[in-house]
């Protein structure tokens, strides 16, 4: 079967539609702390869809070291279409995210930590 990769980081995907959506089989893209070496350093903020990132394959996705906009692990997940919402898709594995993208984002994400109006 045909296969697709590619390594991803330090990129700004910002108010699109869904930042990423990966589908197909044998799609293994890095987009931090995968096989193909990618540092991560991404970030992913203000989509207009219910997801900043899909995985509709169903292999896994490595996507560690970034940005959610976000400190918060639920808040994150709940922008990430994956195994936790099908167990057909595969997961998107985003463990050690990035403390912050700038010190505007950290602030808004500790606000709505503590509930803080915007």
């Amino acid at each position: 079967p045909a296969s697709s990769a590619g390594k991803f980081e330090r990129n700004q995907l910002t108010g699109n539609l869904t930042a990423v959506h990966v589908e197909g089989a044998g799609v293994v893209p890095d987009f931090g702390g995968g096989t193909l070496g990618s540092t991560g350093g991404n970030t992913f903020l203000d989509s207009t869809s219910a997801y900043d990132f899909q995985n509709d394959a169903t292999g896994d996705v490595m996507a560690r070291g970034n940005w959610w906009g976000t400190i918060v692990f639920d808040d994150i997940e709940a922008r990430i279409q994956d195994d936790l919402d099908d167990s057909y898709w595969g997961l998107v594995d985003i463990g050690g995210q990035l403390a912050a993208g700038s010190a505007s984002e950290l602030l808004d994400g500790l606000g709505r930590l503590l509930g803080l109006p915007r």
